[in-house]
């Protein structure tokens, strides 16, 4: 026997086939074998199923995947197994607001916090060499779905320059302009409040000096 304990909307959704849908949690105890079942969601006249996959012994949280509901009222839905209905909840739908959310990648730069310095330089090298090999391999990519970084601090940059191969370095100015990779402006993180006004202003010079 199932029990549908909790339906819970989330904010998420996917696209599929051209249309929206909403992820929603539900969590379902169990008091018997694994077992295959399903979700019937009704909506006024409409009505559609949608897997749940395998329930496993005790209580569990899963996801299903249902067609965005646009307008608010009361939704039911069926926990079935086989065409039996195990149990029922209703609950009060809600449209959610539709969000555009961006990912973007960023170094933090500890200087010394977690390793000795030189050891930190070689690590960002290869975060350097990784971060490049992204966006090489993204190039084809959509627009907004192009890789990106935000580098926090110039001095790794500064080294990577120094020490890097020739290739990778003109790669990594390509990028810069293309506004792929982002430089911030000052040599490190450092604390701006122990700093006078020619401590800042000469923090500048190195990321200016790249440019």
């Amino acid at each position: 026997m199932l029990h549908l304990k909790d339906v819970r909307p989330t904010v998420f959704f996917v696209s599929r086939e051209g249309r929206l849908d909403q992820i929603v949690e539900i969590t379902v105890e169990n008091r018997g074998k694994p077992v295959e079942a399903r979700v019937k969601i009704l909506k006024g006249a409409r009505a559609s199923e949608i897997p749940v996959g395998p329930i496993k012994p005790g209580e569990g949280r899963y996801q299903i995947a249902v067609p965005e509901i646009g307008e608010e009222g009361p939704v039911e839905f069926a926990l079935l197994v086989g065409d039996k209905v195990q149990d029922r909840r209703s609950i009060t739908w809600r449209p959610k607001r539709h969000w555009e959310v961006y990912l973007v990648h960023i170094s933090h730069h500890d200087l010394g916090y977690t390793d000795l310095p030189r050891d930190v330089l070689r690590e960002h090298d290869g975060f350097m060499d990784e971060i490049l090999r992204f966006c090489e391999e993204t190039e084809d990519w959509p627009e907004e779905a192009k890789f990106r970084y935000t580098i926090e601090g110039s001095w790794s940059v500064l080294h990577f320059v120094e020490e890097g191969p020739e290739d990778l370095v003109e790669k990594l100015v390509r990028y810069m302009k293309q506004g792929r990779i982002e430089l911030t402006a000052l040599f490190g993180n450092e604390t701006t409040e122990l700093c006078g006004h020619e401590e800042l202003i000469r923090l500048l010079y190195p990321s200016f000096g790249l440019g």
